[in-house]
């Protein structure tokens, strides 16, 4: 498979040397760690790509659990207003 090079300049120094440290920690060379980020960062969805499929999909209707608890809610506010005015 041919490969193509990427060169990127004016990295701040301590961002290169967390990136040459890391590196070493996992065994790599620093072109090695860096194409794994690489592949990690594609291996999910992009905040975009996230937010259209979250807009394509149904909204979650709720069964009815919230409803029932703001009803607990008020009849236990109630219960203590009840139990206050005793």
């Amino acid at each position: 498979m041919p490969m193509s090079a990427i060169q990127v300049k004016n990295i701040p120094e301590p961002l290169h040397a967390e990136l040459r440290r890391r590196a070493e920690e996992e065994g790599m060379t620093l072109a090695e760690y860096i194409l794994d980020v690489l592949r990690r960062d594609l291996s999910v969805p992009g905040q975009r790509q996230w937010l259209e499929r979250l807009g394509s999909r149904e909204p979650v209707r709720t069964t009815g659990a919230l409803d029932a608890l703001d009803a607990a809610r008020v009849e236990r506010e109630a219960e203590l207003g009840d139990a206050r005015r005793r």
